[in-house]
């Protein structure tokens, strides 16, 4: 610090030595006094902080000094009072002239602080003065008292060990004196003293726990003191040795309170089981103890004292469970009387004695005998009880059904209540053919019949609700009432019956109280029988309808019955005419509702060549769909007779597109057919090698079209007809390098065929031939024609020939199934594909051969295996 400052000070001497006064700056005169003052000023200023902070960091050092010096002399004069806080002292004092030499060096420091603040001319407070003599003047002041206190604290520790000594001493004469008490407990025999026995033996307890607590404690001072910690085993081995000891005179204690409450308490508060159990265990005890100090005469006295007493209370164990028995009842109290000719039955007062005064042990035997009857009556009526409050909280949980202003039964109710329900009845049935059930025989037959009240409740409520959600939606309808106004007026009187019983429900849910409504039984049986003559009815009016409109033997019953209700207005069967006809997707109604034609789901519109007017009809719709039936095959063939006729008359790209696509694929292969036998029969015997060039560039036309503009329609009916021109231009080919010469080589015959015989389309195959349907297929995709399509063909169209079916087999996915729905469309047939499942029954196929008879459609049955 010192050069720091005499720097700081230099500076402000030198400034006033520069000879200039002032500056001439261009135009300015500067004046330098002014500025020469202030930086004079500011180096005073630094060389006085420093100083500054001399002075305070001194002031500091000087307080902590100070304290450490107050903190030895506090401390010197403590007087301690235990042994910890003697040797603490004891440590520190002999520490202290340490810390004194430590002091006196900062003190040291400190004056050679203050030398060079006076030498710097540096003003010091007086604070500071003062603290500063404080400090010089410690050291004397606390010495004397170190050394004193050493002394004292010496002498006070032998004084300690001394005490320490003699608690030593006195700890092992207590635990010598504990010992020699203990090993006196086997000289305990009277029976009578039972109860100071365990007291002295929970004294000596709570003292041997003391000594231990006292051990710890001399440890610690032993500790302190730097000497070997006393073990004294005796304690641990006095507490083992008079635990047996306790437990016995606990358990002599307790069974003679407990034998004694037995005796004068009131009989009524008595628990038989108890009373048993207890006895028991107090027998084996007994003897347990009597084996244990068979050794020892006045303790064998006590443990055979409690087994008398035992073995006198056991012959009362019978009248306790005999009386206290808590299923007897009155009835049960009479026979009692009867058989000991006299009352038995205790009042609130009566206690054990009093009972064994009567001297009732002749009668134990029948008086036992109705004790167990009168159990065992209680166990049934404990279990009617129990299954009467399972009940309690039961009740019906119904959910709102739709719009239809009523509820409906809840399905995870019902399984909770019909699990209750089969446990119950079988404990109810159990219970009546118990012999014991006399007394609450009434009773029980009144509970099973509520319990078999209760399931044929629910048996026919679950199949009523079950019909009427099948039939609601169906008598919706106004116009299948007036169609079937029997059936409607009897599900009237079902809907107002279910609707109340509902309602019955809702106001009263507890399964306890509804299922005990009167007439509710008989009100769902009658329900149950009208729904019986209702399905009944619907069948036979379902049934009527299929008959006459045989498509409907191929729709479920609920699939029907939406087509059945639209009578009024026909364009609402449209969205259903899909389940009849293979590609009718909706006709074309005009403004009178007359049918002009019909429109497939591709969009392809075909006109009919007759209109057909739903309302002549009058709202049978199986009329108007039948009709619809024989003009779509009027339709199908006038568009194949115009087509036929157009195809020499017109460019055969322009003509494709001018027809609908079934009509020109069957139009196309029946030319087809007709080119290919002139080819054949041609003398120079290379027409069939032409007609294949031919062919070619037929496809090679259709080629161009489908790279032009085209519509979707126009586009998916030119894909269909040149998946099947390809196989005909192979076909050719094959024929050309085959030389056929003669229309009746198989090559030729086994190829599918198509012939306008009798103003109709045939179609034939080796030597079959049957007749082409007519069926309106749309604009559909035809499969790509293999050597095995044509096998399958083949081998169906001759099974048909011969009026057979065809199964076709092999691996899954390799199309059989649209191999035979293909060949329905290349004969223009109804195809109807069902496939088949576990639960197909009898009746299912007997419906559906119906079907197939009466319309004289195609079934391919598939996966039919699994039948």
């Amino acid at each position: 610090y010192q050069k720091d400052v005499d720097q700081f000070r230099k500076a402000a001497a030198d400034v006033f030595e520069v000879g200039a006064k002032e500056c001439r700056m261009g135009l300015f005169n500067v004046q330098l006094d002014q500025v020469m003052r202030q930086v004079a000023t500011k180096a005073t200023s630094i060389a006085d902080m420093l100083l500054t902070q001399i002075v305070s960091d001194i002031s500091d050092e000087m307080g902590n000094i100070s304290a450490r010096f107050e903190h030895l002399y506090t401390r010197s004069m403590e007087k301690p009072r235990e042994s910890h806080e003697m040797k603490e002292l004891k440590a520190f004092l002999e520490d202290a002239p340490e810390e004194l030499k430590s002091l006196q060096a900062k003190m040291k420091s400190v004056g050679m602080k203050m030398d060079f603040l006076f030498l710097m001319g540096k003003e010091i407070s007086e604070e500071d003065m003062d603290l500063n003599t404080t400090c010089y003047n410690w050291p004397a002041k606390v010495q004397p008292l170190i050394d004193a206190a050493l002394e004292r604290i010496q002498a006070q520790e032998e004084r300690m060990e001394e005490a320490l000594k003699v608690r030593q001493g006195n700890f092992e004469q207590d635990v010598n004196q504990c010992v020699n008490e203990i090993k006196g407990f086997v000289e305990f025999g009277d029976h009578r003293k039972v109860g100071t026995y365990l007291q002295t033996a929970l004294d000596m307890r709570r003292r041997l726990e003391e000594l231990q607590v006292e051990l710890d404690l001399v440890n610690e001072q032993e500790v302190i003191f730097g000497w070997n910690k006393t073990v004294n085993p005796a304690i641990a081995s006095g507490l083992a040795e008079l635990e047996p000891y306790e437990a016995f005179f606990k358990t002599v204690l307790d069974s003679q309170k407990i034998i004694q409450s037995w005796y004068s308490e009131p009989v009524n508060s008595l628990v038989p089981e108890t009373v048993d159990n207890t006895v028991e265990d107090m027998a084996r005890q007994s003897n347990k103890f009597c084996r244990t100090y068979n050794d020892k005469p006045n303790l064998l006295k006590l443990a055979q004292a409690m087994k008398n007493q035992v073995a006198e209370f056991k012959p009362h164990v019978r009248l306790v469970t005999i009386i206290c028995n808590k299923g007897i009842r009155d009835r049960h109290w009479d026979q009692m009387c009867e058989v000991a000719g006299g009352s038995v039955k205790p009042s609130e007062k009566t206690c054990l004695v009093d009972l064994i005064e009567k001297n009732l042990s002749p009668y134990f035997d029948k008086l036992e005998e109705i004790s167990e009857s009168a159990t065992k009556e209680w166990s049934l009526e404990k279990n009617l009880d129990k299954q009467l409050s399972q009940w309690q909280d039961s009740v019906f949980v119904l959910q709102p059904y739709r719009d239809s202003g009523t509820s409906i039964l809840a399905g995870s109710c019902v399984d909770e209540i019909q699990t209750i329900l089969d446990d119950q009845v079988v404990k109810t049935q159990t219970m009546l053919a118990s012999p014991y059930i006399k007394p609450f025989e009434a009773r029980a037959r009144d509970w099973e019949k509520f319990l078999l009240v209760t399931q044929d409740v629910i048996d026919l409520w679950l199949k009523v609700q079950s019909q009427w959600l099948y039939l609601e939606p169906i008598f919706a309808s106004e116009d299948i009432k007036k169609q079937m106004p029997e059936e409607a007026k009897r599900f009237a009187t079902v809907d107002s019956n279910f609707k109340n019983t509902v309602a019955k429900c809702l106001a009263d849910p507890k399964v306890l109280t509804f299922t005990r409504t009167d007439g509710l039984l008989e009100s769902l049986k009658n329900s149950f029988d009208l729904l019986e003559l209702i399905n009944k009815g619907l069948n036979a009016y379902l049934e009527q309808k299929r008959l006459y409109f045989s498509r409907f033997f191929f729709l479920s019953n609920d699939e029907l019955l939406e087509i059945l209700a639209e009578t009024k207005d026909p364009t609402r069967v449209q969205p259903h005419l899909k389940k009849c006809f293979e590609a009718i997707a909706r006709l074309e109604f005009d403004e009178s509702l007359v049918i002009q034609g019909m429109i497939s789901s591709e969009g392809e519109l075909v006109p009919w060549p007759r209109t057909l007017n739903p309302a002549d009809a009058r709202g049978a719709v199986e009329k108007w769909l039948l009709e619809t039936e024989g003009i779509m095959r009027e339709a199908v063939k006038d568009q194949t007779m115009k087509a036929k006729e157009a195809y020499t008359l017109t460019p055969r790209k322009e003509w494709v597109l001018q027809w609908p696509g079934m009509t020109a694929i069957c139009i196309g292969q029946m030319f087809w057919t007709l080119e290919v036998e002139a080819a054949i029969q041609e003398p120079s015997g290379n027409g069939v090698q032409e007609y294949a060039d031919k062919c070619t560039s037929q496809l090679g036309e259709l080629v161009e079209l489908v790279r032009g503009t085209l519509t979707k329609l126009q586009r998916q009916s030119i894909g269909a007809l040149v998946v099947l021109d390809v196989h005909a231009r192979d076909m050719t080919v094959s024929l050309a390098e085959e030389r056929v010469s003669s229309v009746l080589d198989f090559s030729w015959l086994a190829q599918l065929r198509y012939y306008w015989e009798e103003e109709n389309v045939a179609c034939k195959m080796i030597t079959a031939t049957l007749p082409y349907g007519y069926e309106y297929l749309g604009v559909s995709s035809r499969l790509v024609v293999t050597p095995l399509t044509d096998r399958c063909y083949r081998t169906l169209m001759g099974a048909l020939q011969l009026n057979l079916g065809g199964a076709p087999e092999g691996p899954a996915g390799t199309g059989k199934t649209e191999t035979t729905k293909d060949l329905a469309k290349a004969i223009a047939n109804y195809c109807v594909v069902f496939n088949c499942s576990d639960g197909l029954d009898y009746l299912a196929m007997g419906k559906f051969f119906k079907g197939l008879i009466s319309c004289g459609a195609w079934a391919c049955f598939d996966e039919f295996n699994r039948i």
